[in-house]
């Protein structure tokens, strides 16, 4: 079997996600009043199913999983420890693949595996050497120290026999784990591993250079040495960061992106020289960072710079916020007319003022409040008024309205012209974006009906949630609130 194969099923298909960072921008609010603090980051890079935020307590480590606030940007809710310094660690799961930060423990070795991440389980029986249970890989860990990196593989039997006995076995096993430099890796051919095996003289437990045009014997080049302990079902790797990295193949430590790709494996030898992998975990992409949050006093953010421009019919609002400590808000709103609206961030770099912004469908208003917290319970408040008011003016809408609202399949929208005029009916979303066109003719004075069926201008059904009827002409426009409930 050629090595550069084994390298492509185990780790290279994976590198096109370590082009970026996959968590940027990570954040934190204020702590709320009942000790929470929370967490967001722009997720980017992978289209993962789950992301969980692990996090240091008092008393150990603990785990919540994040939600979606707006288009990449992602939430988790902590236990927070205000008086003490709290670490935070990301881990984003994929069909593929595993990307997380992994956990920096003490010097000792074995460490418990409770100071180890735990970084993914792998399906019992899916092992490709029939009748090998100690081959089948079940999961498997990894950490770090300022010296050494630390793995587990569990496998679905105890003790991790290194041949299949009797006085010349006629197989040898071997257990890895396989670690590869992502920025490096295609350009030499290269990885690496933690082995335990014992096949002397060729392989015995050791760190290992894994290269060439075939995989076999002559494929693997000791470098270092290993700890190794074996606990029922759990082998504990350990190697020397420096022997790795100073190895003249490995490339620049640390790289660009301060990751390592790593996979668990088992291989089956058979004398002479037939080697064939037994298992193997789904490829992780390890991110040596890791979040603190430092205990600190709270001070209120400051809000600067309100203002609301009126366009074709919408009202954009902007306001600037910064936080001396650089937390970002939990809550951000304009409220106009008895309606809430949340404001976006035009960055994410609170270490800076930040701009808010939010487009609406414009209607007669005469005040905005501008709402802020960065705890949830501690507003800071700015409002813009409405210097442009002319109640005198005879406009020719006179009204408009919908029935039922709110709907579930379709609504019909009333309103009554004072004149012929030509005009335009739009449905935009909660965002101010065009939805659909109802509309775009002269009609004449009096009464008029039209019937919204939730779909957009492609005929596709739009999803539930609170939309908007705008009714433009030269010289006004009225909106209403439309909410689809399915």
């Amino acid at each position: 079997m050629k090595i550069v194969l084994l390298i492509v099923i185990i780790f290279t298909t994976q590198l096109g996600a370590q082009d970026i960072i996959p968590w940027q921008n990570i954040r934190n609010s204020a702590y709320t009043p009942d000790d929470s603090i929370h967490i967001r980051f722009e997720s980017l890079g992978a289209e993962f199913s789950d992301t969980f935020v692990h996090f240091s307590t008092s008393t150990g480590w603990d785990s919540v999983a994040t939600f979606g606030v707006y288009e990449f940007t992602q939430e988790a809710i902590l236990s927070a420890t205000p008086d003490e310094t709290q670490t935070t660690l990301i881990k984003s799961i994929s069909d593929e693949y595993i990307s997380m930060m992994p956990k920096q423990t003490a010097p000792l070795f074995p460490p418990p595996l409770t100071e180890l991440s735990f970084v993914s389980e792998d399906p019992v029986g899916d092992v490709m050497v029939p009748d090998r249970p100690h081959l089948d890989l079940t999961g498997y860990y990894w950490g770090y120290t300022e010296d050494t990196f630390n793995a587990v593989l569990s496998a679905d039997a105890p003790g991790f026999p290194t041949d299949s006995g009797g006085i010349i076995p006629a197989e040898f096993y071997l257990y890895g784990m396989g670690i590869v430099n992502p920025e490096n890796a295609l350009q030499d051919s290269v990885f690496y591993a933690m082995i335990y095996a014992n096949l002397s003289p060729f392989i015995t437990p050791g760190l290992y250079r894994i290269m060439g045009e075939e995989l076999s014997l002559d494929s693997f080049h000791r470098i270092g040495d290993i700890s190794t302990d074996i606990q029922n079902h759990n082998l504990q790797l350990a190697c020397s960061i420096d022997e790795l990295v100073d190895d003249e193949y490995f490339g620049d430590w640390p790289n660009l992106s301060n990751s390592l790709l790593i996979s668990a494996v088992t291989i089956s030898f058979s004398l002479p020289d037939d080697v064939q992998i037994a298992d193997f975990t789904i490829p992780s992409s390890q991110f040596f960072e890791s979040y603190q949050i430092e205990p600190f006093e709270n001070t209120l953010p400051e809000l600067s710079d309100p203002s609301a421009t009126s366009e074709n019919g919408f009202l954009h609002i902007e306001v600037t916020y910064f936080d001396a400590d650089e937390h970002f808000p939990t809550l951000a709103k304009a409220t106009i007319n008895r309606e809430t609206y949340q404001m976006f961030p035009q960055s994410f770099d609170y270490s800076q003022p930040v701009q808010f912004s939010v487009t609406v469908p414009e209607t007669d208003w005469e005040n905005i409040l501008i709402s802020f917290s960065d705890n949830g319970y501690d507003f800071v408040e700015e409002n813009i008024y409405n210097t442009n008011t002319d109640d005198e003016m005879l406009f020719p809408i006179q009204t408009l309205t919908s029935f039922p609202n709110p709907f579930n399949t379709e609504t019909t929208i009333k309103f009554s012209l004072q004149e012929t005029q030509h005009l335009k009916l739009n449905i935009y979303n909660s965002r101010g974006q065009l939805v659909n066109t109802l509309i775009s003719d002269e009609l004449t004075k009096g009464d008029h009906f039209v019937v919204w069926n939730g779909t957009d201008n492609n005929g596709e059904t739009v999803s539930s949630g609170v939309y908007f009827c705008s009714l433009i002409t030269k010289e006004q426009n009225k909106n209403i609130k439309l909410m689809l409930l399915k």
